[in-house]
């Protein structure tokens, strides 16, 4: 399970990765720990941090939603009602330099 929250302390968001594997009970994944490589090192395959499969990753996705995170080239609903209008504008424009009749068009 992913968990994430704002965090206003650290200025970003906390991220706890917690499962229900362990015959113990629940578990949280500790910190991720930084390692500097050696020369022969970065050249080599590594184990990545984690794995998540689809759905895992899906759930990442949706609980930054949640919080307000979008991608930096999201269309919203605002910039579609600007988009659809400057488009009208420019057939307006494209229809007058050519001379369209628009009231005769069957749209």
């Amino acid at each position: 399970m992913i968990d994430i929250s704002r965090d206003w302390a650290f200025n970003g968001y906390s991220v706890y990765l917690t499962s229900d594997i362990h015959p113990q009970g629940r578990s949280l994944a500790r910190p991720v720990e930084f390692v500097e490589l050696t020369r022969e090192q970065r050249g080599m395959v590594h184990t990545p941090t984690f794995v998540l499969d689809d759905h895992e990753v899906v759930e990442l996705m949706q609980r930054l939603w949640d919080l307000g995170v979008r991608p930096k080239n999201q269309y919203t609903e605002r910039n579609i009602v600007h988009i659809e209008q400057h488009l009208q504008d420019m057939r307006a424009i494209a229809f007058d330099a050519l001379q369209i009749d628009v009231s005769k068009s069957s749209t």
